[in-house]
Order: structure tokens, then sequence, then C-alpha cells
């Protein structure tokens, strides 16, 4: 294994909107030795095409076996010490694997992530969701924001570098389960006493849905994942108790329509006349705030109670 080399491992899937992007800037970097594997997960369009005419980079080819197999096959066969994984819709910056290995401090620290902006050929809707996302970030750890290195207890999987060596250790990423499986892995990695990281400045421009399908699909799924989590190892994320502030402020509000009609009503306006600002100020934030929130929930009771 060569400690020196790191292994950045693209997982794709009908990406060929975007990972001739990718790979451009994958191979800009200013870092001096790297392997670059591309995954093709089964893909129906250019995908493998575009990522072969490259001469550098080593191209797996499955039958669409999912983001964390994809990732696990391509550790096998990597030969970096450290393992880098972006996404086929990110365009990583120039110093983002210098800026990474940063954030290796001691021994006991097995992963380091960085943060995620708008490319600048990003659409409008794009970067709204990008700014919803940023907005909430303190309830899911997913778009972290520092002005120093810290301790975080997540990373998200578009923008990580982890030891080769401990992510065999643990046996990966938990295969079959799509998204949140970075979640689980980085859960188990802390559980285990390893520590992970995060550096402000490893930066990459993540490109986010275009349409409101796409964003309510992506809350979904991101809710079902949440609840596949907590079935398998209780609550413990911040944002795993949104449902239950949720049904207790429902509780709340059904008794102080009982007891207190009055002083609810007026509430309740309050609350509408807010909203109606937030509305008046963002509509469209506004708008994907009520989407994410009914599909996040709705995703989190079926990942919660569903096989």
């Amino acid at each position: 294994m060569n400690k020196s080399l790191v292994s950045i491992i693209i997982a794709a899937k009908n990406a060929e909107a975007t990972l001739g992007k990718c790979l451009d800037n994958v191979f800009r970097l200013r870092y001096p030795d790297i392997e670059v594997i591309v995954v093709d997960d089964g893909s129906v369009d250019g995908t493998g095409d575009i990522a072969r005419s490259y001469p550098k980079v080593q191209v797996l080819r499955t039958d669409g076996v999912g983001p964390s197999k994809a990732r696990n096959l391509a550790v096998v066969v990597a030969r970096g010490a450290f393992i880098a994984f972006t996404d086929a819709d990110c365009l990583v910056a120039t110093d983002w694997l210098g800026e990474l290995t940063k954030g290796f401090v001691s021994d006991s620290v097995a992963g380091v992530g960085g943060v995620q902006r708008s490319p600048e050929d990003e659409q409008p809707f794009g970067r709204k969701v990008n700014l919803f996302l940023s907005f909430y970030g303190f309830l899911t750890n997913y778009m972290q924001r520092s002005l120093s290195i810290k301790e975080v207890p997540h990373n998200a999987s578009c923008n990580v570098m982890y030891r080769k060596a401990v992510y065999e250790r643990l046996g990966g990423l938990w295969e079959g389960f799509w998204p949140g499986e970075d979640l689980d892995f980085d859960h188990r990695l802390r559980k285990r006493g390893y520590k992970l990281m995060m550096v402000p400045g490893a930066v990459v421009y993540h490109y986010r849905p275009r349409t409101l399908a796409g964003f309510r699909n992506m809350m979904f799924r991101y809710g079902w994942a949440q609840g596949k989590l907590v079935r398998e190892y209780g609550v413990f994320r911040f944002v795993q108790w949104v449902p239950l502030v949720v049904l207790a402020a429902a509780v709340l509000i059904i008794w102080g329509v009982v007891i207190y009609p009055v002083q609810t009503f007026l509430s309740v306006l309050i609350l509408l006349g807010a909203g109606w600002g937030w509305l008046r100020f963002d509509g469209l934030l506004f708008q994907l705030t009520w989407i994410a929130f009914f599909s996040w929930h709705k995703g989190f009771l079926k990942g919660l109670v569903g096989r």
C-alpha cells in the first residue's frame, strides 16, 4: 500500500451531464500522488464512455449495485493508504485533498470532511436548494459551517477522506442502504472510539436537484434513512428528535384549543403572520421548507415502521 497515495473514488450512475466536469476538476488537483477510480454503477447513458475517455481513470463496471457496494468494490482495488469520496455531480476545489489531509491531526482521526457550495453554473433553483440545506444544516450536520478545523459527528460522503485500513477494519459501508450509508459508517466509527474532523478549506461544489419533484424525492429518502437508522441504533442524532418535537407540539395545540381557545387562536394568528412574512420575503425557500417537512416525515415513518 502506498502511504502517500490518495485513491479518489467516484460512484456514478447515469451521470453523463456532470461526470466530465467532475473529472476535469479532479485532474486539476494540486496534489502530488493520486489515483482515480470511477464505478459505473449500471448506467444506461454515456457515463461509462466518459469515464473511459480519461486514460488515467480506472473504471469498474457493475450492474447497478448501489452507491455503498460500488464504493466498497472500489476500495478493494484502491492502492492508497487514504481513500477520498466525492460524487459525480460534484466539482472539487484545486486544493481539496491538501486541505482534507490537514484534518488528520492524530492517529485517532479516521475521517475528514469539508464544506459544500454551489457551482458557478448552478441553476437558480439548485442554488436555492443549497441555501435551504445550509440554512437547516444545524439539524443534520450535513452542511458543516466553521472557520476552523473542528471535530464533528458526521461528514457527507460527497466530500470526505478516510484511512483505508480503518475503513476496511469496520467492513466498509452498509451495502444496499442509501442514502444514509455515510451516517451509519460514521456512527460506527465513533462508537469504536475514532474521531471525525471537518476542515473548512476543503471545498466541493455540489449540483442539487433542479425540480420540486427531485427535491421532494431527496427529502423523502433522507427521512427514510433516518427512520431506518433509528430502527437500527435508536435515537442518536439531533434531527431524529424532530418527529417527537412535532408530535409534542401537535398535542400542545390540541390541548390549547380545548383549554385556552382564545390564546391558542391568537398564537396561531401570530404564527401565520410570521409565515406570511417569510413567504413574502422568500417564497421558494418557504415552499421548500414545507415540502421538506412533509416529505421527510413521510419517509421517516416509512423507514421506522416499514421494511
